[in-house]
């Protein structure tokens, strides 16, 4: 079986010459985001779907041989996690169906598999393979790709530094954003880029009014009111951004306690609130003394500091 490397796999989506039948390694949330945006750009019709360990389901099926009603062009995409061997006879009965009507014009299947190489994903007869183990991606194409995105001129030595954080592509593309919209000054906080200021230790992929949020959501009250006080004695932040960016967290938290859609928000904001679930009382609280100390520091020229400790103390 061959295996081709990510960035060709992105540049047959591109050229709309997505191979018939792939089977890709691994599961980068960069990687998929991206890969389906392109997908849905060249007008073809995306059915993803969750692979049980019995196999394709008749929805599947269904899928494949609907194409064509909607859409001139059509792909299935399917997450497995368990090997074929696993699978139902009806299962491979539907995968041999699909594997005969792909034909890389009107239908493209891939198969999404677990790095796992002891699976024995071979049966499927697939000849086209990609490795999108996170380990195993070099992160400059793709570093480059978010940077042209943004049109932003970063230079060699802002993308050196960028690959060498350590962190996932997801994180990576956030840093991107904020880098290209806030410049230098903001890396330099949150990303340990350059010299911080005098007097301010910012560990490297640290922000002290991220950070700030953490402590307020978590209710570390200690740490919520240094934080507070440093960032507006020290940095001069404004307090209505940082109420702002407390909100847009705290939003976040709601959404994922009401089970909500979360697709406006990053991944990674995803995956790290979800860890951290809260009562659904302190999230009603902390939402409704925002709003009183927003509209309260618009209206008037109270204590912009005391307002912003008022919340450690919920």
């Amino acid at each position: 079986m061959s295996v081709h490397a990510a960035e060709h796999f992105f540049k047959s989506a591109a050229t709309e010459k997505i191979p018939s039948l792939a089977l890709v390694r691994g599961d980068d949330p960069y990687l998929c985001r991206e890969f389906f945006d392109l997908v849905r750009e060249k007008d073809i019709e995306l059915h993803r779907f969750e692979v049980k360990a019995s196999g394709p389901d008749a929805n599947v099926e269904s899928a494949a041989l609907g194409m064509g009603l909607f859409a001139q062009k059509t792909l299935i995409w399917l997450k497995a996690k368990e090997s074929p061997s696993k699978w139902t006879k009806d299962s491979l009965h539907r995968w041999q169906s699909l594997h005969s009507n792909a034909d890389g014009q009107t239908l493209f299947v891939v198969v999404q598999a677990p790095e796992d190489r002891r699976l024995k994903w071979d049966s499927l007869e697939i000849e086209y393979q990609v490795n999108w183990a996170s380990g195993e991606l070099n992160q400059i194409p793709w570093i480059q790709r978010m940077i042209k995105k943004r049109e932003w001129d970063a230079g060699k030595e802002r993308l050196d530094f960028l690959a060498r954080l350590g962190l996932d592509l997801i994180e990576i593309d956030t840093a991107v954003e904020l880098w290209s919209l806030g410049g230098d000054l903001w890396a330099s906080k949150s990303l340990g880029w350059g010299s911080p200021s005098a007097g301010v230790n910012v560990p490297a992929g640290h922000n002290a009014a991220f950070d700030w949020v953490d402590a307020v959501v978590e209710g570390r009250r200690k740490d919520a009111v240094a934080l507070s006080r440093h960032l507006v004695d020290e940095e001069g932040a404004e307090p209505i951004q940082l109420l702002a960016l407390l909100s847009k967290s705290l939003r976040l938290v709601a959404t994922l306690s009401r089970g909500w859609n979360t697709k406006d928000y990053p991944e990674f904001l995803i995956r790290k609130w979800r860890s951290r679930p809260l009562d659904a009382k302190r999230i009603d609280a902390l939402l409704g003394a925002l709003q009183q100390i927003d509209l309260r520091l618009k209206s008037s020229a109270s204590d912009s500091l005391a307002n912003l400790q008022h919340l450690s103390a919920i």
